[in-house]
């Protein structure tokens, strides 16, 4: 799921996705309106499967509210 929504990001944003860090963060927000709290949601978790070899089913899902809302509203 991190992988397509930063795919989402590419096309649409125009943003390169290969740095998830601060000037990320604030580009993403100017672009879609979305909320810095959301994106910065999505970020680190994004970072922490990167980084966790175990990811929790309420993780998961949890995550996939995190794009359903930001695919919504930006």
């Amino acid at each position: 799921m991190g992988t397509y929504f930063l795919e989402y990001v590419r096309n649409r944003y125009k943003l390169p996705t290969g740095n998830l860090d601060e000037t990320f963060i604030q580009q993403l927000q100017f672009k879609t309106g979305a909320a810095e709290k959301e994106i910065r949601g999505i970020v680190s978790f994004i970072k922490y499967v990167e980084d966790s070899p175990a990811v929790t089913a309420a993780d998961v899902s949890a995550f996939h509210q995190q794009l359903e809302s930001f695919y919504k509203n930006a």
